[in-house]
């Protein structure tokens, strides 16, 4: 039951990130003048998101997710 209800919740949170991304890059589109330019700066901001994170991953990612996982796994 918690695994089914995890899913329900991470695909309504999809959803909502899906929806909010379109409605940013439609909002951005319109401040810039054409539409396809709100959605290559919303592309832009996730791949500079992506390119930081690569950079980061061992220290904000890797480091505390294992030391997590070792965590629960002893409790």
């Amino acid at each position: 039951s918690d695994l089914t209800a995890s899913f329900v919740v991470i695909v309504f949170a999809t959803l909502f990130f899906i929806i909010f991304n379109i409605g940013v890059s439609l909002w951005i589109g319109e401040l810039f003048g054409k539409m396809y330019l709100g959605f290559f700066a919303v592309a832009a901001f996730y791949m500079l998101t992506g390119i930081i994170l690569y950079i980061f991953r061992r220290s904000w990612i890797k480091i505390p997710l294992r030391n997590a996982i070792i965590t629960k796994s002893l409790n």
